[in-house]
């Protein structure tokens, strides 16, 4: 046995660097449990490492992956980053919406068509306060609602110049206490 494949023995048995030099030199008997050890070709041990390897950086990616779907609130199925990518669009393209529909608010009433995006956005914002067990006053924003959704009969012989945009009521509970 070469003396510079003893290093590589010791190294894949798990013993200590030398052991088995001192071993082989020994008349003592001495015996290694050879029965959870796994030998493989130089070939097939580099094709385990570079497979452990990949293995490792995929799980490390859909680490990573669940960590900013946790981190970020956002629902997807997978840990794929094509995945996170896809979610993360989608979020954008929603509070883009959401950003689209709000500026809305800042548009001059210079058409029964803004008028009504106008309205339809703030009766669209607005629909949670109609839910059973809402903390607010329900009939105010129910009126409030209401007066929203005639606003366009309500206004139409007098003109876009004439309309009153109803104040909101207030988010305040009736059984709120004020804040002092």
């Amino acid at each position: 046995m070469a003396l510079e494949n003893i290093a590589e023995i010791e190294s894949s048995l798990g013993i200590e660097s030398g052991k088995l030099a001192e071993m082989m030199s020994s008349e003592e008997v001495f015996t290694v449990d050879l029965s959870t050890k796994v030998f493989l070709d130089k070939t097939a041990y580099e094709e385990r490492i570079a497979n452990i390897k990949k293995d490792s950086a995929t799980m490390a990616i859909e680490i990573a992956v669940k960590e900013q779907r946790n981190n970020l609130g956002l629902d997807f199925q997978g840990k794929t980053m094509e995945n996170l990518v896809k979610a993360l669009k989608d979020k954008v393209a929603n509070l883009e919406q959401i950003l689209c529909e709000a500026k809305v608010l800042e548009e001059s009433d210079t058409s029964w068509e803004v008028v009504r995006n106008k309205r339809d956005y703030l009766l669209s914002s607005s629909d949670w306060t109609m839910t059973p067990g809402a903390t607010l006053d329900q009939a105010q924003w129910s009126a409030y609602r209401q007066i929203l959704r005639d606003l366009p009969q309500t206004y139409s012989k007098a003109g876009l110049e004439a309309i009153k945009w109803p104040k909101q009521p207030s988010f305040a509970g009736p059984n709120t206490a004020p804040v002092k």
